[in-house]
């Protein structure tokens, strides 16, 4: 079975759909994922932006997913959680999934969401844990893991029904290379760098 990571929300490298922005509803797309690597005992999903001012911004954090499990719904919060699964706060100081929030005039930002395959059942952290705490803690016990990726751009949304997106790579190999976009400074409002301070609220511009 191939080993990937898709959604029915964008195509990999495709421009993210407003309903999934702090612009929109802000709520996370619905993603699936097959071909799990042997020997997997939890899934952790981390979402970034690379590309923020201040360095690496952190939007989600998922853990402790059992390996049996195939999918998150969109809108994955507190209420959909079960069998054990955890999220951290992100850089907003929220719990959950804060929705992409880039500011205005900044040039293209890339959503990046990592699926890893952990040889721990659960990630021995604190309830309030940060979405870098989590990152850390499974960079330390990941053995394998699968990368789609997202921007904003003035591109009209792509609705794709569910494709392969990206493939699986043993730890140290690169992802496969990514379509680049570009958002114009004219589009959404003035949003301002503050949206990337830790706690801030991104509606809050």
């Amino acid at each position: 079975m191939a080993r990937e990571l898709r959604t029915p929300a964008f195509e990999q490298g495709g421009t993210i759909p407003r309903r999934h922005t702090c612009d929109g509803d802000n709520v996370s797309p619905a993603l699936r994922w097959s071909g799990v690597p042997g020997g997997t005992r939890s899934l952790v999903l981390l979402c970034n932006d690379r590309d923020a001012p201040g360095g690496t911004f952190r939007h989600w954090a998922v853990y402790d997913i059992p390996p049996d499990r195939r999918e998150l719904t969109e809108g994955h919060g507190p209420e959909t959680l079960r069998d054990g699964v955890k999220q951290a706060l992100n850089d907003f100081g929220k719990p959950g999934c804060g929705g992409p929030c880039p500011p205005e005039g900044h040039g293209a930002h890339h959503y990046h969401l990592r699926l890893m395959a952990s040889s721990e059942p659960s990630l021995p952290l604190a309830p309030d844990a940060s979405c870098e705490e989590v990152e850390a803690a499974a960079e330390r016990h990941a053995f394998g893991e699968t990368e789609l990726s997202g921007s904003i751009s003035a591109e009209p949304d792509r609705l794709a029904g569910l494709r392969p997106l990206a493939t699986w790579t043993r730890r140290g190999l690169r992802p496969r290379a990514r379509i680049r976009c570009r958002r114009p400074a004219s589009q959404g409002t003035a949003l301002g760098n503050d949206r990337y301070r830790v706690g801030a609220d991104p509606r809050a511009a």
